[in-house]
């Protein structure tokens, strides 16, 4: 047997060199007879068969990928993978017999018998809200909430109609089938249980937004014809651009910088306000959307890029604005949860499956307005209706996947589709859905939603719209000169870019970012009591920096500068209706005001300042006298010389004003205090004296006595219900200055009060000396007797002695979120009795709690009684939480404020 390759066995002997020569000579085998044997090692094996190897890794790794890119949501990743799949599908067109469709009855509620034209319908995944409670109030409108798996099983509110995922799916509707059990797009069964019982008009809505003022109707047209429909102009966007597809509404209602769920973010940029405006004729505004205060309709991105840290959202639009409709051609995005639709758009609640939860409302109110335009109809944008609540949670990116990189092609798409042509509108919603499917938008199960959602509108016995000409195909009319109309948006305080605080920061950005971050949420309200047309901006300038608000009251409403009424009573009404009394006021006024004066000379507050306010006081008397009667009082001459010689004895008295109070202590605590209260009371004392000016004792009784009065219980508790988001809010009068700096130890869960401030805040026995004291303090008692116990306990328990009353000045307060409705309730206590103001808070102060529990931030404030004819850089102090008094009255005093604050706040310096 012959084995290859074995070797030879050796000879044990030693071989000679001869040796070789007398070995046998082997057979010579040919090479090719046998093979070679192959090594069975990994490293051979691989490299015979790596192209395979590289194959197999290959299309694991693809199909990893793929589904990976799936979970995540990255659509922009698989766009055009999933497009050109989707090419391959074939999708079907459904047929339907629109004249066999059966009927569709309640027959498994309570409520089959029940009807109603209007609801509002709602989604639910938690017990009730109150939001939810609030909209249950609503008169004339029924709830219906629509539950899903996330819904308790005991859920129930009182006056609601609810659905159970068990109920809606005995109610025999064909879309129930398509529905998720958690999601709201399970309202779907909702609208059509509405519609089954009657509904003439549908408010999509949700559980956490407040209806403004409770009254759905105060902005939203929910009459479109008959006696209480507006008839009405609407302003509308020009349609002189045919390639602008999509508006942002945000800017027409003064909010520039933020733009709506659903906006192409390519489009974000445009901030402009229009150019101008054309009109159309109301009455077929089917769907209106609604703009929400608060936290409005925001995408993710806007979410999660505009805000720093936990601080909730308060955007605010302008609610003066006036709604504006979109012309053909022109579309806006549109929720779920803020828009009436009339039922001539009822066909447009449906929400798809087929897309993401955070798209599906937008790609219906896109794919409605197009369908819109086939009836004539229109979408009308209205200023707030509904405030939101943020609660600080976003919704992740990923649940938005189909809106930021469809919406811009599915606008352009829509604006460019024409239908066959059909003799009913539903076959046209049938063939856009459709279309939607082919091209991506949504998939085939959107397509057979859309068939049921339509055969489900029949079976509950919906009447179609009728079809009208596309305004589209017409030629576009020229928008001449007279058909424009202006509209310039106001410019609000918006919402930037997030900012966190880092090392890196400049010294005196990073103080006014941890300013900005403190008093954030903090709402100011300021009363001013000089001309507003040069100071109302001005304190914008300085505090809105810093605080969420800048609120400007005054005697006088300004609505360019945005002031509102604080209408204190004015002083010259009581002289006035004195003058109506007593003819022989206004036929002797010269000789008149020469006694007037001497009796104020001899009087006790004759050196405490009292006259200070005179000047004004008298001049706005004759002013007031004057325009009630019609007649002059005096010619210019006369008047010009008599304000002159009050106001030099104003100012003799100015020089002289701390010779004397008179010995009382009611007048020096008074006086302390307040002047103005020592003038108050002085011209009641003056009703009982036996006076050369009116010849005759006059009792308070005969006379239409109105002191001056707190603006608070009139105006607070109104703005407290409109930043109902707010932290707190601090009152501050425009003759005190507040260092903001020096607030930041302060609790801003505290009560603020200057009640460690003796000059402002003075408790006072009453001593029979002034009927003015003893009717305030009766109505303190009057007041303190009707409060509930804990009010009651508190304010007596601060207040012992009941012969004694608190006085505070009030310039400056601070009432925090927690105490906001105890203030309401003991402003409404007060309501129409003349407790003045500075009577009034104090009180209020103590009813809500003890004074040791009040933080004393304002206890080192500068504060002087004594109002200086000009500032004096010598009375501030930038080391102080505020000073008090200080005045600015134009632009120079204010230059001159901002750069003495300068040294506690630099970056002001950039204002001058």
């Amino acid at each position: 047997m012959l084995v290859q390759g074995r070797p030879n066995p050796k000879s044990p002997k030693t071989h000679n060199n001869n040796s070789n020569s007398s070995n046998r000579a082997l057979p010579t085998v040919h090479p090719n007879r046998f093979s070679e044997s192959k090594s069975l090692d990994f490293s051979t094996w691989a490299s015979e068969n790596l192209y395979k190897i590289v194959t197999i890794l290959l299309l694991i790794a693809t199909v990893a990928a793929l589904f990976f890119l799936r979970n995540v949501g990255d659509t922009a990743a698989l766009l055009c993978f999933e497009s050109q799949s989707q090419q391959l599908e074939t999708i079907h067109f459904p047929n339907i017999n629109w004249n066999s469709i059966e009927p569709i009855v309640d027959k498994t509620t309570p409520y089959a018998n029940f009807r109603s034209e209007k609801w509002v319908v709602v989604s639910v995944s938690d017990y009730p809200s109150d939001a939810l409670k609030n909209l249950v109030k609503i008169k004339g409108w029924q709830v219906l909430a629509i539950g899903n798996s996330k819904t308790p099983p005991d859920w129930s509110l009182k006056g609601t109609i609810y659905l159970s995922l068990e109920q809606q799916a005995q109610l025999g509707f064909r879309v129930v089938d398509f529905l998720p059990y958690d999601s709201y797009v399970r309202k779907t069964v909702g609208y059509l249980f509405a519609i089954q019982h009657g509904a003439k008009k549908i408010f999509d809505a949700d559980d956490r937004g407040d209806v403004i003022d409770n009254d759905i109707g105060k902005h939203f047209d929910v009459e479109l014809v008959g006696e209480g429909a507006r008839q009405e102009v609407i302003l509308q966007y020009s349609h002189e651009n045919p390639n602008r597809t999509i508006v942002n509404p945000y800017v027409h209602f003064g909010q520039r910088s933020v733009w709506p769920r659903g906006m192409p973010l390519e489009n974000v940029g445009e901030i402009g306000h229009e150019e101008y405006y054309t009109e159309v004729f109301g009455g077929k505004q089917f769907i209106q959307q609604g703009i929400s205060n608060g936290l409005p309709d925001v995408d993710s991105v806007f979410y999660f890029t505009r805000k720093s840290g936990l601080e909730a959202f308060d955007i605010r639009f302008d609610e003066r604005a006036q709604k504006v409709a979109l012309p053909q051609g022109m579309m806006v995005p549109v929720n779920s949860f803020n828009t009436l639709y009339h039922s001539s758009a009822f066909w447009a609640l449906m929400l798809p499956v087929s897309v993401s939860t955070m798209a599906s409302d937008v790609l219906r109110g896109y794919w409605g307005q197009r369908l819109l335009w086939e009836i004539g109809g229109f979408v009308v944008v209205y200023p707030p209706t509904v405030h939101r609540y943020d609660r600080i949670e976003g919704y992740p990116f990923s649940e938005e996947k189909d809106l930021h990189v469809n919406v811009g092609r599915l606008t352009k798409f829509l604006v460019s589709w024409r239908s066959g042509k059909h003799r009913l509108l539903f076959e046209k919603i049938l063939e856009l859905s459709y279309a939607m499917a082919e091209e991506g938008f949504w998939s085939e199960k959107d397509v057979k939603f859309t068939a049921a959602w339509l055969q489900d509108l029949l079976a509950v016995r919906y009447q179609q719209p009728r079809l009208m000409t596309l305004e589209l195909d017409r030629p576009r009319a020229t928008i001449g000169h007279g058909d424009r109309k202006e509209f310039v948006p106001q410019k609000l305080p918006s919402v930037h870019l997030g900012v966190e605080e880092i090392g890196t920061v400049n010294y005196e950005i990073g103080n006014l970012i941890r300013w900005r971050k403190t008093f954030g949420n903090v709402v100011l309200i300021m009363f001013c009591s000089g001309p507003v047309e040069r100071t109302a901006l001005e304190w914008r300038l300085l505090y809105g920096r810093i605080f969420k608000t800048v609120i400007i009251l005054a005697e006088q409403k300004n609505e360019d500068l945005v002031v509102e009424e604080g209408r204190l009573d004015y002083l010259y009404k009581w002289l006035l209706d004195l003058a109506l009394s007593v003819e022989t006021w206004m036929r002797n006024f010269e000789s008149s005001i020469s006694a007037l004066w001497g009796l104020l000379e001899e009087s006790p507050f004759a050196s405490c300042g009292v006259l200070v306010g005179s000047f004004n006081c008298y001049s706005g008397a004759i002013s007031g006298w004057e325009h009630e009667t019609g007649k002059t009082c005096c010619d210019d001459n006369r008047r010009q010389a008599m304000r002159f010689k009050l106001g030099s004895r104003v100012s003799v008295l100015r020089s002289n004003r701390l010779k004397s109070c008179g010995g009382s202590a009611l007048y020096q605590a008074l006086y302390q205090n307040t002047l103005l209260v020592a003038f108050d009371m002085l011209l009641v004392d003056c009703l009982h004296l036996d006076c050369a000016l009116f010849g005759q004792p006059l009792e308070t009784t005969t006379v239409a006595v109105k002191l001056r009065r707190a603006i608070l219980p009139r105006h607070l508790p109104s703005i407290f219900n409109r930043y109902s988001s707010a932290e707190g809010f601090l009152f501050l009068h425009d003759d005190t200055i507040i260092n903001y700096w020096n607030l930041l130890q302060a609790d801003k869960t505290k009560l603020w009060i200057t009640d460690k401030v003796p000059e402002s805040w003075t408790p006072v026995r009453d001593d029979g000396n002034s009927d003015w004291f003893t009717q305030q303090a009766e109505l303190v008692n009057k007041v303190v007797n009707s409060m509930p116990v804990h009010f009651q306990v508190s304010y007596k328990e601060s207040m012992p002695d009941p012969s004694s009353t608190t006085l505070c000045s009030s310039e400056v307060f601070y009432v925090p979120r927690r105490f906001v409705s105890d203030f309401i309730d003991l402003v409404n206590l007060v309501g129409n009795l003349d407790m003045h103001q500075k009577v009034a808070v104090p009180m209020i102060f103590l009813s809500m709690d003890s004074p040791q529990n009040f933080d004393p931030v304002f206890a080192p404030m500068t504060y002087k009684p004594d109002q200086p004819s000009t500032n004096s850089t010598a009375s501030y102090s930038p080391e102080v939480p505020a000073v008090h008094p200080w005045g600015v009255s134009s632009e120079q005093e204010f230059i001159k404020l901002v750069r003495i604050m300068a040294a506690g706040d630099p970056l002001l310096m950039e204002l001058v």
